[in-house]
């Protein structure tokens, strides 16, 4: 299994520990340096205002100490409503990028994650569009995105890259940054099962282009497609300057 560590900003170390500090004065339960630093690592990449609310919402519903999974799955509800929240983000985008040469990026790492278990981003694609199949394609999932860890690689993008096809699905920053820390290009293994081998769909004439580090507007897709930067109209707290487009079946 592939590990991925990513160092935690100096903003996110100081929101972490002023958190479990409050904590610990609230219910008692001390945090000692080689948990706190666990927790620096689980939350490396989340913003430093989204943990805040993520620990202030769990102190609202429990008396108890939060554990990392209740704090992931408050993060979870305040982006996109939780789990099936994320599904419906996917179905969504799936639909809509249906016959088109997109080399898609959201801004989850397990949604990247869960796609490529239960197939790959153009399986995903045919699954939504089978009403025998949509089902069970949520179920798994959802599944899969409950065993997500921070610490378990996910492909950087889904779809074949041609250099000039990116799309970004939900937040702009944290699509750049899911794209940043995944692996490019590369394999990787979960339970045993290999997968995270990106599906290379080109048009005629096109040539494969190696991942570059980072993604920049060179690497966005341009009309006729999607806007560079998709907020989708189920994402319920910025304002969408363009709703993604859906292709007619």
């Amino acid at each position: 299994m592939n590990r991925v560590t990513v160092k935690p900003s100096p903003s996110v170390v100081r929101v972490v520990t002023e958190c479990l500090c409050e904590v610990a004065e609230r219910t008692g339960k001390e945090v000692g340096a080689l948990e706190m630093a666990k927790w620096y690592e689980a939350f490396a990449v989340c913003q430093p205002f989204e943990l805040r609310e993520a620990f202030d919402n769990h102190a609202l519903t429990s008396p108890f100490a939060p554990s990392m999974a209740a704090i992931r799955q408050e993060l979870d509800r305040s982006r996109f409503g939780g789990i099936s929240g994320a599904w419906l983000m996917v179905r969504e985008a799936a639909l809509a990028c249906a016959g088109r040469n997109f080399f898609v990026v959201f801004e989850h790492a397990a949604i990247h994650f869960s796609i490529e278990v239960i197939g790959g981003w153009h399986s995903v694609i045919r699954l939504v569009r089978d009403p025998g199949s949509v089902s069970f394609a949520r179920r798994d999932f959802m599944k899969a995105f409950e065993d997500h860890r921070p610490s378990i690689g996910y492909p950087a993008g889904l779809g074949g890259f041609n250099g000039v096809n990116a799309v970004l699905i939900g937040h702009r920053e944290r699509a750049l940054e899911v794209y940043r820390h995944g692996a490019k290009g590369g394999a990787a293994c979960f339970s045993g099962i290999n997968i995270l081998h990106p599906q290379v769909e080109l048009l005629p004439g096109q040539h494969l282009q190696a991942w570059p580090a980072h993604l920049g507007p060179e690497h966005m897709a341009v009309p006729p497609g999607p806007p560079v930067h998709i907020t989708p109209t189920w994402w319920g707290t910025e304002p969408s300057p363009s709703a993604l487009p859906v292709t007619p079946t």
